[in-house]
């Protein structure tokens, strides 16, 4: 484990018997995707191994580094914040897997009481947008510069300076990130893997374009886990309203 600031490299091993699950669930995701000489949802299963190899593979770190390393973070209190970056990994069928990642160190923060969240809007896409400006405005938090340097655009990371503009909109994102990661601890909010499909699937069908084909793009540069992040935005906003339309159910029946 090394420790910069702001920042912490993890170095993950397992036996591939840890993995072993991740890869069959990473196979079973491109076993309909047609192949030439079979019938669709006929291939077998060593076909579409030899054939998806790399998505396959890319698929199956992603899912093994993001479940090892949250047990390694609840084991060692670590508290971070943003997606995983994973920097390199080894993975072969019946090898031990091997894998360095890098997390943002998620800084102190105090929130504010959320049953003092009061929206005002019907529409659920506004309410997600209040209560995500009220926990900004209401939550106390020194966002280091490091975060707020990985919230800016690359080609912006190294010149933009603190006051402008694009430093003040890449703070106020970083800090919602780091309020969706400390509610979201708090309240065991998470996003699984089966949410992360469906919101894959609905992209897909926007997009006319396959699931597995969407997601071996997305692995490429790593953008899955950035669409977790923004889940889990959603997901911790979500659960912010519906408390407040449960507190007010409650007082309307004590009322009544």
């Amino acid at each position: 484990m090394q420790v910069t600031p702001g920042c912490i490299r993890i170095t993950l091993e397992a036996a591939w018997s840890t993995a072993a699950s991740d890869y069959a669930e990473a196979c079973a995701l491109y076993r309909d995707i047609p192949v030439p000489g079979f019938s669709p949802g006929e291939v077998p299963a060593i076909i579409t191994a030899n054939c998806f190899s790399r998505e396959i593979r890319a698929e199956t770190i992603r899912r093994c580094a993001s479940r090892l390393i949250r047990s390694v973070l609840v084991e060692k209190g670590i508290r971070t914040v943003g997606p995983l970056l994973i920097l390199q990994a080894s993975l072969e069928p019946g090898e031990k897997f091997v894998c360095t990642i890098e997390l943002l160190l998620r800084p102190e923060v105090a929130l504010p009481d959320c049953e003092n969240f009061e929206p005002v809007a019907d529409c659920k896409h506004t309410r997600r947008t209040e209560a995500r400006e009220w926990l900004v405005a209401n939550t106390e938090c020194t966002v280091p510069e490091p975060i707020i340097r990985k919230a800016l655009n690359s080609t912006h990371r190294d010149i933009v300076q603190p006051g402008s503009k694009l430093w003040d909109e890449a703070e106020h994102n970083a800090l919602l990130h780091i309020i969706a990661h400390e509610v979201a601890d708090r309240h065991g909010i998470t996003v699984s893997e089966e949410r992360l499909e469906e919101h894959l699937r609905n992209v897909a069908d926007t997009v006319g374009m396959s699931p597995a084909k969407l997601r071996a793009a997305y692995n490429k540069n790593g953008q899955i886990e950035v669409i977790r992040e923004s889940l889990l935005i959603e997901a911790v906003l979500d659960f912010l309203t519906k408390q407040e339309e449960a507190f007010l159910a409650q007082e309307s029946a004590i009322v009544a």
